[in-house]
């Protein structure tokens, strides 16, 4: 007799889970949160693994460059996406893999825990001016505490033309 009411039973457990987690994730974002980005514009991959210099941004601001950023004191920086672009100037194949990494005492090197990796690389060889892109995006967010630092390893085909940027929230604590 109650298996009739399990499609509802679950339909508003699902509806009570899904606002609740709405509210948590989008309300802290609005009232307290700063946009954050790490980028690097035009690198030039290296065949072996490199650390990217990169510029924060905060709150449509620009930060001073550096390979290895720290997350602002008593806040939390939740990740949310990460997109990679290559883009070949001459008629050659072109590709780069970068990763994100994380340290949690101190400067961030080639070495320093992966969190994400992800990859591009231009299809064509035949034709100058191709660009490819790969973005992944992180759902509920990656979450890393004010005590760490972040960077951006690549490692890739000895070319110019590669960007990446990774973007989020840091929400002070």
């Amino acid at each position: 007799m109650i298996s009739k009411y399990i499609p509802a039973i679950i339909a508003v457990v699902a509806l009570v889970w899904f606002c609740t987690a709405a509210f948590v994730n989008i309300g802290p974002v609005i009232a307290t949160s700063t946009a954050v980005s790490f980028t690097a514009t035009n690198f030039t991959a290296t065949g072996t693994e490199a650390m990217v210099t990169l510029t924060p941004t905060r709150n449509f601001v620009s930060g001073s460059t550096n390979t290895s950023l720290t997350v602002t004191a008593n806040s939390t920086l939740k990740l949310q996406g990460i997109c990679v672009v290559v883009a070949n100037a001459g008629a050659a194949t072109q590709g780069v893999v970068v990763r994100v990494r994380v340290n949690p005492t101190g400067a961030v090197t080639t070495s320093s825990p992966v969190i994400v990796s992800i990859g591009s690389g231009t299809l064509n060889s035949a034709s100058s001016a191709i660009a490819n892109s790969s973005c992944a995006y992180f759902g509920d967010g990656l979450e890393l505490s004010g005590t760490n630092q972040i960077g951006i390893s690549q490692i890739g085909t000895a070319t110019a033309g590669n960007d990446v940027t990774v973007w989020g929230w840091e929400r002070l604590l």
